[in-house]
C-alpha cells in the first residue's frame, strides 16, 4: 500500500478518536437516541453488528409491551427478517455501479477514490453509511419530504438553530436544494431538501477533517458550489498554477503537514552551437 495512503488513513483514525473524547454538540445520537455509541472509524461489520443489535433492541420494548403470544411472535419473525437485510446491500464506487449518480446521495461519493457505501432501509426510512479505505466518516439519513417540517423542529431542538443557511442551490449544484449546515466542530451536520427532485429530504453527519480530506482528492468543482465546510483545504482549487503553491502542491498533504516529493525536472541540455562540423557546409 502506497505509504502516504497509509498516512493519511492512520491519520484520518487519530481524527475520528479525538473526536470522541468529548461529546460533540453534533453527534447523531443527540438526534436519534437509538445511534447511541455509533463511532466513526468502523468497519462495515462493525456497523452492521450495531445496526442488528438496534434492530433487536427496538423490537425487544415491542415484545416487551406485547401481551399477547402470537403478536410478539410475529414481532419476533419481524426482527429476524429486518436484521437478516442489514448488510446485504454494500456498494463499491468503483464505476461499476452507477444508478446512484442520479439519486439523492449523487452529491455524497465519486469513483474510484475507494469509497464504498452501506444501504439500510428502514420502512420510508434510508440510512447510508459511508466508508473511505474501509473506515466509516458520514452518516446521510433520508426521510419522506411531507415530514420534513416536523423533523426540522426536532433538529433545532437537538442542535440549535444552523449555522448558515443556503436557499436554493447555495452549496449544491442543484438550483432547487435548500441546504442547512451546522458547523465548528468536529462533527458536521447538514439538512439537504432533495423534495423538488427525489421526494425526500436528508440529515448527513460527518467526522469533519476527514470529510474534507476525501472531498479534497476528488476532481475540482467549481467553488461557489462546494459546500463551506471543506472549502478551506481546497482553496487551492481556484488557481492550482498560483506561485503560491507550486506545481508540487498536494492539498492533502500540506493538511497533513507532509512535504511533496518535488517533480524530477529534465536536466537542460547546453545550447547547440550554430557552426557547422568540420567537413560541412
Amino acid at each position: 500500500m502506497n505509504k502516504k495512503l497509509v498516512f493519511v488513513t492512520f491519520f484520518a483514525f487519530s481524527i475520528v478518536a479525538a473526536s470522541r473524547v468529548y461529546a460533540d454538540p453534533h453527534l447523531p445520537e443527540k438526534f436519534d437516541v437509538s445511534l447511541t455509541g455509533l463511532q466513526f472509524g468502523w468497519t462495515i461489520d462493525q456497523t452492521v453488528e450495531f445496526l442488528k443489535k438496534r434492530v433487536e433492541d427496538r423490537y425487544g420494548v415491542l415484545i416487551r409491551d406485547t401481551m399477547d403470544v402470537r403478536n410478539r411472535d410475529q414481532l419476533r419473525r419481524e426482527a429476524i427478517a429486518e436484521a437478516a437485510t442489514i448488510g446485504t446491500e454494500i456498494i463499491k464506487f468503483d464505476g461499476s455501479d452507477t444508478r446512484w449518480n442520479v439519486s439523492e446521495v449523487k452529491d455524497e461519493f465519486r469513483h474510484g477514490f475507494g469509497e464504498e457505501m452501506l444501504h439500510v432501509k428502514e420502512g420510508a426510512t434510508h440510512l447510508y453509511f459511508y466508508y473511505v479505505d474501509g473506515a466509516l466518516y458520514k452518516l446521510q439519513m433520508t426521510l419522506p419530504k411531507d415530514q420534513q417540517k416536523e423533523f426540522l423542529k426536532a433538529v433545532v431542538r437537538a442542535y440549535g438553530e444552523p449555522t448558515i443557511t443556503s436557499e436554493k442551490g447555495g452549496f449544491t449544484a442543484d438550483a432547487n436544494e435548500t441546504v442547512r449546515v451546522w458547523a465548528d466542530t468536529s462533527i458536521s451536520f447538514s439538512v439537504t431538501d432533495h423534495s423538488e427532485r427525489f421526494q425526500c429530504f436528508s440529515f448527513r453527519w460527518a467526522d469533519a477533517r476527514v470529510d474534507a480530506i476525501v472531498k479534497a482528492k476528488w476532481p475540482h468543482e467549481d467553488a461557489d458550489t462546494i459546500n463551506p465546510l471543506i472549502l478551506e483545504s481546497m482553496e487551492w482549487a481556484s488557481d492550482p498554477n498560483s506561485e503560491e503553491y507550486g506545481e508540487d502542491f498536494d492539498p492533502v498533504g500540506d493538511m497533513l503537514g507532509v512535504s511533496p516529493t518535488p517533480t524530477p525536472k529534465p536536466e537542460k541540455k547546453p545550447a547547440k552551437s550554430g557552426k557547422a562540423k568540420p567537413g560541412k557546409k
